[in-house]
């Protein structure tokens, strides 16, 4: 299966692109259930943590690291 981009930005609009979920999810100190659930925002929420998350083809424009 074809591995999704896991993207997170600040508010501020710092992106930081993770190759799997189970990176992000280490990087993030989050659970695969919670990175699954902000997941589904498609970067229109900003979590408590300061970041929006989402996956790079729901991700506005080009996106660089």
């Amino acid at each position: 299966t074809k591995t999704r981009i896991i993207l997170t930005k600040t508010k501020e609009g710092e992106t930081k692109i993770y190759s799997s979920a189970v990176e992000c999810c280490k990087a993030m100190n989050v659970t695969p259930t919670c990175l699954s659930y902000r997941l589904k925002s498609k970067g229109k929420t900003l979590f408590s943590d300061g970041f929006y998350y989402m996956y790079r083809e729901d991700a506005d424009g080009p996106v660089s690291q």
